[in-house]
């Protein structure tokens, strides 16, 4: 069979072919190249025809197309074309029209001619078939698209071909290509062919070598424009994770699902929050009356735009949660709603729920109350500058100069809000609630950029007030929950099992880790149990709806009786939660990647031998755990025995942040 001419598809397009050898499974076969003649693996299913003739060398093979192409012209072709309108013929019946007989000759010649123009007539399993007039149009428009392809392709490879020749390219040639580039990427999680942009793709194929291309060649092209830096992670694209939220039309200024005259809150409310936050969903305010301070909690609303089973919701529960990636933000509500009018805002007036109570004397809860009401938050407040406003007072104005200084209301209400953290703390450390705050940091890793580590322990002050007022804010949730009976998501979790401390504030690595060990899970049902670790005998977390999807689904419950309306059904809950916990996993475990990885990327930076203040937090078999705080990284120590609650130092030998290794030896 070796020299026998064949049709063979090839880059989409009908070519000839000469076979060399035949394989099981495939072919070798000799086919035009630019510079002559050269043999390619062809795969079975790629064969549309095998030709009667056969010819000993290409030159033959050519001198057979030409020969055929002389017997029958493209006008012959055209007439037998319409001729045949509307019937069903094979490569005998067009050779007998074309030649006048069916001999093995002419059909190859109708073969070589109809097979490779590939327009009216087409080529399978060595048949011909007519083209219908829609078929036959719709693959010339496919040609033209691909023509006019090939045509915006051709300066992208160019650019790409100088980039490598070490050529400087303008910021503004390289722009809209890492956009197309960055475009396919995001979109590369999806199933939808639709979504695939054709010339990006195009790109991505001709420039990388893995043949089908995959979303990482994409990811490896981006940094080749810089666009991306090295550290750029495909994965979180191919999981989807990347994708924002889309809002089914533009946002409504006024909250389609609020009831008209809910009244305005009128106290001076003020978020607590990091120095540029994402958005703002929680706001506290405190008063001073006589049975105690009234702490308003005050939470963004967005069920107010938001209904059950919407487009919005159904994204919300397939997300669970908003990503925090030291890289990206990627909110679990559309950015146009979550960072538009249902944050916050400060000087903006916002629907909000508000959970409100008394804190006693004693840290008890008094007069609970929750309601819906139209907010204005007067101010925002960072962590770092009410720690500083905080700690000026306790040394007797002693601040820091370089920050402004509070006015005397502004610090009057950041003391009075203390006052309510520490009451609650004293209560729930009372109650048998263990409050284990270790260093923290957060990672920021801007594209380009020096990776960044930021304190972020809940232990300073400020941030000990957010989460008391929270804490409060979920057991008043819960009570209330509880009282109607609603189907809520409550959280709930076991004492710890033989904790080697009892009750009490730690923010000691080794304390914290102790504790911890002896932890059993927390876990979420719609039946309300005590939360021991917390101290609450039930606790509903509502504060972050706009990050959080089972917060979400309690701000629907509890506006909807509220309202005096039914809310979600028990199963209906069930399966959101299943739905939101699967989604929240996924987003905390790349969060974790990510967070470790950067860290040591930061490590790696840093000036050889550098030296870290560590504690040993666990026992290992053999050797010890240590954490560094200011890094809040585990470093296992395999070598040698150390104490638990022992500080040392550690230097820094070696760091492969892709490979997740870290070398450290003790001094």
């Amino acid at each position: 069979m070796t020299g026998r001419l064949m049709l063979i598809e090839r880059d989409g397009a009908v070519v000839l072919g000469r076979m060399t050898a035949v394989r099981p499974g495939y072919y070798k076969v000799e086919v035009a190249a630019a510079g002559g003649p050269q043999v390619a693996r062809v795969e079975e299913a790629a064969v549309r025809a095998l030709l009667y003739c056969s010819c000993s060398q290409w030159l033959d093979a050519e001198a057979r197309v030409t020969l055929a192409q002389q017997r029958i012209v493209p006008e012959d072709l055209e007439v037998v074309w319409q001729l045949l309108d509307g019937q069903s013929v094979g490569t005998g019946e067009v050779a007998r029209l074309l030649r006048g007989d069916e001999s093995p000759e002419s059909r190859d010649d109708v073969l070589l001619t109809a097979g490779l123009a590939d327009d009216g007539f087409e080529v399978k399993r060595s048949q011909t078939s007519r083209r219908t007039a829609a078929q036959r149009q719709q693959l010339q428009q496919q040609r033209k698209d691909k023509a006019a392809l090939q045509e915006e392709l051709g300066p992208m490879l160019q650019t790409f071909e100088r980039l490598r020749l070490g050529g400087r390219i303008p910021r503004a040639t390289l722009e809209p290509i890492a956009a197309r580039l960055e475009g396919l990427l995001r979109r590369s999680g999806q199933r939808d062919p639709a979504t695939v942009d054709p010339l990006a793709m195009a790109l991505v194929t001709k420039l990388s070598a893995s043949k089908p291309p995959t979303a990482r060649d994409a990811a490896a092209l981006l940094v080749e424009l810089g666009h991306f830096d090295p550290h750029d992670d495909a994965d979180l694209h191919l999981q989807g994770l990347l994708q924002p939220a889309q809002m089914a039309g533009a946002v409504a200024e006024i909250p389609p699902f609020l009831p008209p005259g809910v009244p305005d809150l009128d106290v001076a409310l003020v978020a607590i929050d990091n120095d540029a936050p994402h958005e703002i969903d929680d706001a506290v305010a405190a008063e001073q009356t006589p049975l105690g301070i009234r702490l308003w909690v005050a939470i963004a609303h967005p069920t107010c735009w938001i209904a059950p089973g919407d487009p919005v919701d159904q994204q919300a529960a397939a997300r669970g949660s908003t990503l925090y990636h030291p890289r990206y933000t990627v909110g679990m509500l559309p950015e146009e709603l979550a960072r538009g009018p249902a944050s916050l805002t400060p000087n903006k007036r916002a629907p909000a729920l508000v959970f409100s109570v008394t804190v006693g004397s004693n840290g008890e809860l008094l007069d609970p109350e929750i309601a819906e009401r139209w907010v204005t938050l007067r101010e925002g407040w960072n962590y770092r500058q009410v720690d500083g406003w905080l700690a000026g007072a306790a040394a007797n104005g002693a601040a820091d100069p370089q920050q402004a200084q509070p006015t005397p209301q502004q610090l009057a209400h950041a003391q009075l809000l203390r006052q309510v953290a520490l009451l609650s703390e004293k209560r729930r450390i009372a109650d048998g609630a263990w409050l284990l705050y270790k260093p923290e940091v957060d990672v920021r890793a801007p594209r380009h950029q020096p990776v960044q580590l930021v304190d972020a322990s809940q232990s300073s002050m400020a941030r000990r007030i957010v989460t008391e007022a929270m804490v409060i804010a979920g057991i008043v949730a819960a009570q209330y929950g509880t009282q109607h009976r609603l189907n809520l998501p409550f959280r709930h979790q076991a004492p710890p099992v033989q904790p080697p401390l009892p009750p009490g504030y730690y923010s000691e690595p080794a304390q914290v880790y102790s504790v911890l060990r002896c932890m059993q899970p927390a876990l979420t049902s719609l039946e309300p149990k005590p939360h021991r670790v917390m101290a609450a005998p039930c606790y509903v977390q509502v504060t972050s709806p706009l990050r959080r999807y089972t917060d979400l689904l309690a701000h629907w419950q509890l506006s909807a009786h509220l309202r005096g309306r039914p809310g979600l059904s028990a199963e209906e809950m069930q399966a959101r939660i299943a739905q939101a916990e699967n989604g929240q996993a996924l987003r905390r475990a790349a969060q974790r990647r990510a967070d470790r990885y950067f860290k040591l990327l930061f490590l790696a930076a840093q000036a050889p031998g550098q030296r870290w203040d560590a504690q040993i937090v666990r026992q290992l078999s053999p050797g010890a755990l240590a954490f560094v705080p200011k890094l809040s990284l585990e470093i296992p120590l395999r070598q040698r025995t150390f104490a638990v609650g022992e500080w040392l130092q550690l230097r820094v030998k070696a760091v492969h942040p892709r490979a997740d290794k870290l070398e450290v030896e003790a001094c």
